[in-house]
């Protein structure tokens, strides 16, 4: 029997990343055995394709289209969970708090993921996940909003949760991942450093379902790797791929924090000069390296950082027990606890 109904308003692509999506994805299946009836609106027909094959109702609508009114039965609580404050959607802030506004009204409780931002947000509950959110100063005007901050409350899937991991003496295994879109095209820029180098290492490639680069992309510029290369797509077994490496690479996205509960060292290139600030303050709380702007990285910075890491098993054996701290119980328990209580209180 429905105990109400949870709308999650989401949007994923080459541009926005998939990281927004995957968490949404995590809550709408632990809510939906709890009895809830979950219903997803996106406007992104990749992110519509991924949501269907995940067993998901989905419906398409504009990016700034209110949820519409026939999908919202008042009979039961109404639950709207808004993952879209992204730059490539609300290009203003106050565009982005309208039309949030808008989606509070249409809500009995109304949850939102934001941002590294310090002002107050129009929501019943406010979830911030990421490394120094904790110490942020909300002028919070709205008394009744909840703030979740920190990474204790970022959602993990459970596989990465219950895969155990242990540091090798020696560095054997890389693993490349930049989410699921890689729209600056890291991937290669870390792999032309390791080319040139020549490393004698195995490298795992994992691409992303909305990355653009292709097998020959790779294979044209790792010939002077001495170690074997494996090209991995659609994987449905990530924890287990990046537990079995020694140092993994990965951007700003929300990849790294998966890859920092399972313990290995990561080399972090971020993204965009916004995201280099976050970056610094998941390095310092993690088990991280942060090269800084992809744009200002060059080949050398990536090989001093891999040989910093492949020459200090002592710093990898730190950085990785530091990382593990970050996690408690699954931050998408909590979140879902959390709506519990405000609903049904």
């Amino acid at each position: 029997m429905s105990i109400g109904t949870l709308i999650i308003r989401v949007d994923a692509s080459p541009a926005i990343g998939s990281g927004h999506l995957t968490r949404c994805l995590l809550i709408g299946k632990k809510m939906d055995t709890e009895g809830w009836d979950v219903l997803f609106f996106t406007a992104d027909k990749q992110a519509k394709y991924s949501i269907k094959k995940n067993g998901f109702c989905c419906e398409e609508i504009t990016y700034k289209e209110e949820i519409p009114s026939h999908f919202l039965k008042k009979n039961k609580p109404i639950v709207i969970i808004a993952d879209i404050n992204s730059k490539v959607i609300f290009v203003e802030d106050k565009e982005y708090k309208i039309y949030i506004n808008t989606l509070h009204q249409q809500a009995d409780l109304l949850l939102t993921f934001e941002d590294m931002v310090d002002y107050p947000y129009p929501a019943d509950i406010v979830v911030i996940p990421y490394c120094g959110a904790e110490k942020i100063k909300i002028d919070n005007t709205n008394k009744t909003t909840k703030y979740l901050l920190g990474p204790k409350y970022f959602p993990l899937k459970d596989e990465f949760e219950n895969t155990t991991t242990t540091i090798s003496n020696e560095v054997k295994n890389i693993v490349i991942t930049m989410g699921g879109s890689d729209p600056e095209k890291i991937t290669l820029k870390v792999l032309q450093a390791l080319n040139f180098e020549a490393i004698n290492a195995n490298i795992t490639v994992i691409v992303g379902g909305m990355s653009e680069i292709t097998d020959q992309d790779i294979n044209y510029i790792t010939s002077n790797i001495l170690g074997k290369i494996s090209i991995k797509r659609n994987v449905s077994n990530m924890a287990e791929l990046i537990a079995e490496s020694d140092i993994a690479f990965t951007n700003s996205g929300l990849t790294k924090y998966e890859i920092a509960a399972l313990g290995i060292p990561i080399i972090l290139i971020s993204n965009t000069e916004r995201h280099s600030k976050y970056s610094e303050l998941f390095s310092k709380s993690s088990s991280a390296i942060h090269l800084g702007y992809h744009a200002f990285v060059e080949w050398e910075d990536v090989i001093n950082a891999y040989n910093n890491l492949k020459y200090n098993l002592e710093k990898r054996i730190r950085m990785s027990e530091k990382s593990k701290l970050l996690f408690g119980v699954n931050g998408s328990d909590i979140i879902i606890k959390k709506i519990n209580q405000v609903v049904f209180s």
